[in-house]
């Protein structure tokens, strides 16, 4: 009996261990390739942009946190494909203080959000922003997309 607990005890604490270890911390300022739910969840520590002639691909399940007040600028292309059973969350770690917005200002070629989530978006007008994406006049395709809980 004491060996079964023994060993539930460290697979419970590996497993926790595990889980601990899959989350990726992403500086500033570039990105671009793919993000991967086994990288899940994505915390963003600084301003973020994908650059031109770059395409970041955001696997379906993917959380992406907001670790502070922080733009996510699209000079390249972004493919956000969720699904209707595993979305693509975009959020913040303080909904208080939310995350700025993703930009789209100079970005070049087609962009999609499919099945995705963007909640506690606080985007500051001031820097021209909306309520989570921020458009002009870019190739953005989104379909089957919740907002939610987001200001200017």
């Amino acid at each position: 009996m004491k060996t079964q607990l023994r060993f539930l005890l460290v697979l419970a604490i590996t497993g926790c261990s595990l889980v601990a270890l899959s989350q990726t911390q992403v500086y500033g300022p570039t990105v671009s390739g793919r993000w991967t739910l086994s990288g899940s969840p994505y915390e963003i520590m600084d301003n973020i942009i994908v650059p031109y002639d770059s395409t970041l691909t955001i696997d379906a399940g993917v959380e992406i946190i907001f670790q502070g007040h922080y733009w996510f600028n699209v000079d390249g292309r972004i493919l956000g494909m969720g699904t209707s059973s595993d979305s693509i969350l975009f959020t913040a770690a303080d909904p208080v203080i939310g995350w700025n917005a993703m930009l789209f200002n100079t970005s070049t070629g087609l962009s999609e959000f499919e099945y995705c989530i963007f909640e506690y978006s606080h985007c500051d007008i001031s820097q021209g922003g909306g309520g989570a994406i921020c458009c002009y006049m870019n190739e953005l395709n989104i379909s089957h997309c919740s907002f939610k809980n987001n200001s200017l």
